[in-house]
């Protein structure tokens, strides 16, 4: 399984923070070597990869942000790959992104935005579903209090996985204006080369933008195998600036938890 990481973003809703920094290196805190450390986001979401089994993964961002592949040099990122999107290419949503990823990645993968992190339970729960199942799409979701502000799925609740629930997904609305589900998407997918068909057909319209919603609805009405798994803990987001003080908190808490219990296990 090969890994594919988005970071083709302006940042634009974390205002200043996102000047000089991408979001993909806005630090988040961790313990090493029983010392608090700060880390970037990119090393919080290499680790979970690994930690399932990832081979090599991509990092898909803009020739401006020449700063992750300088990251990646110095810190011998050596299965860390990282491909620039030309300045003539426009970003045209997260599916557009996507799309630019076909002919790079030629197995089933995992991706994730550049500012969303789960347990890493969840990601290995996720991928020995999507695997077992056979499945083309597996979306990891939860529920929010908010609808309107995600893609948003309809579905089958068809059983437990570990105690989480497994849904087959009908349908996948982007921020719905009406109230269809509280159960919305994350920026973790697991995919299968497929999901390419489906850009590709889209971008047939040329059109201005393309959104994974838009993927996995052209999946699910050809025939193509969907299936949703539901984080009973939601993620952390570190696209706007709230929630990017609400994860460095977090990651500040748990970290702290684990250097405590280092420390009395001597």
């Amino acid at each position: 399984m090969e890994g594919l990481i988005i970071a083709r973003g302006k940042g634009s809703r974390m205002k200043y923070f996102s000047v000089f920094v991408p979001k993909i290196l806005f630090p988040l805190v961790t313990v090493e070597e029983r010392a608090l450390v700060l880390r970037p986001m990119l090393d919080f979401i290499l680790k979970r990869f690994e930690y399932i089994g990832v081979e090599k993964t991509t990092v898909l961002t803009t020739e401006d942000s020449k700063l992750v592949e300088d990251y990646c040099v110095k810190a011998k990122l050596e299965k860390v790959y990282v491909y620039f999107a030309p300045y003539d290419v426009k970003p045209r949503g997260f599916g557009g992104s996507l799309l630019l990823a076909k002919g790079i990645i030629n197995s089933d993968f995992i991706l994730s935005a550049d500012d969303n992190l789960f347990d890493p339970k969840i990601y290995k729960m996720g991928r020995e579903l999507f695997e077992k199942e056979g499945a083309d799409a597996l979306l990891i979701v939860h529920r929010v209090s908010d609808p309107s502000k995600y893609g948003v799925i309809v579905g089958n609740l068809i059983g437990k996985y570990n105690g989480l629930n497994e849904y087959e997904v009908k349908e996948i609305v982007e921020k719905p204006k009406q109230y269809i589900s509280d159960i919305a998407s994350s920026a973790v997918y697991f995919f299968k080369p497929t999901v390419f068909e489906a850009l590709s057909k889209i971008n047939e319209n040329q059109r201005e933008i393309i959104e994974i919603p838009e993927a996995i609805s052209h999946m699910i009405k050809n025939g193509r195998k969907v299936i949703a798994l539901e984080s009973k803990i939601p993620w952390l987001n570190t696209g706007e600036v709230d929630h990017y003080i609400i994860a460095l908190e977090t990651t500040y808490k748990m970290a702290l938890k684990k250097l405590k219990k280092l420390q009395l296990l001597g």
